[in-house]
């Protein structure tokens, strides 16, 4: 819950007691996930080095175990830092491994979740097209399995990645909608994403001016799920006609 609300500090001191009761018990694969957990906490605060730390222990032991699925979150972990880092190519190369996990066990929602990271990394390298193709995969798969949790996080990055491209006021919409949709399941951004986000809001707040900014994103607060999946979708299609007419 601490982790959930925000208060990283106090979930990683609780990860951190889960922690040393695993290895009491010699709970091997549940020291692995409680390694993940602890990774995602210092990856929340900033603390990258930690993070990386935590999530290579957690891929060995799970290398070892043979679960496919944590190896991949592992995976997906490591490249969520490189990219933070700047080392794009290589968050790239991990996102890569992460999805041939994921494809070899059938997990859908970390398909959704290893294509989803893959998009974000290529943004950052200014490759849009590719961007828009693995978030709108990313997308699809998550409005076909109902996942409406991870589903703001296909919704911030499509605005992120549209609003980074071309002037469209289905930005701040779509942000808006995730904002309501976070606040509803009680699921607030990492720092990280936050701060992507208001950066890409800046250029709208300029040429489009604060009330009209604001409008836009209270009504997309008052989009529900379905809503907000299809006006990312519309999102999508009007940043590949931009694109294509480029």
């Amino acid at each position: 819950m601490a982790y959930h609300h925000g208060d990283h500090a106090r979930a990683t001191e609780l990860f951190a007691e889960n922690l040393t009761i695993r290895r009491r018990l010699g709970d091997v694969a549940g020291q692995a996930r409680t390694l993940v957990n602890l990774g995602n906490a210092d990856y929340r605060r900033g603390d990258y080095a930690q993070a990386v730390e935590r999530y290579k222990a957690a891929l060995t032991i799970q290398r070892d175990l043979g679960d496919k699925r944590v190896v991949a979150d592992c995976l997906d972990n490591l490249g969520r830092v490189a990219q933070e880092e700047g080392e794009l190519a290589r968050a790239v190369q991990l996102h890569t491994g992460a999805l041939a996990n994921r494809r070899e066990v059938g997990d859908k929602g970390g398909i959704a979740v290893s294509l989803h990271f893959m998009g974000d990394a290529f943004r950052r390298q200014g490759a849009s097209s590719r961007a828009a193709e693995l978030h709108a995969e990313s997308l699809t798969i998550r409005r076909e399995i109902g996942d409406s949790v991870n589903l703001v996080e296909s919704v911030e990055s499509i605005a992120r990645l549209v609003g980074s491209v071309i002037a469209s006021e289905r930005t701040p919409r779509l942000l808006g909608a995730a904002a309501a949709i976070r606040d509803e399941h009680g699921l607030p951004a990492a720092p990280q994403r936050q701060a992507d986000s208001n950066h890409v809001l800046a250029e709208p707040r300029v040429h489009l001016g604060e009330a009209v900014v604001a409008d836009l994103l209270a009504r997309g607060r008052s989009l529900s799920v379905e809503e907000a999946g299809a006006e990312a979708v519309g999102a999508l299609q009007e940043l590949g006609s931009a694109l294509g007419a480029a």
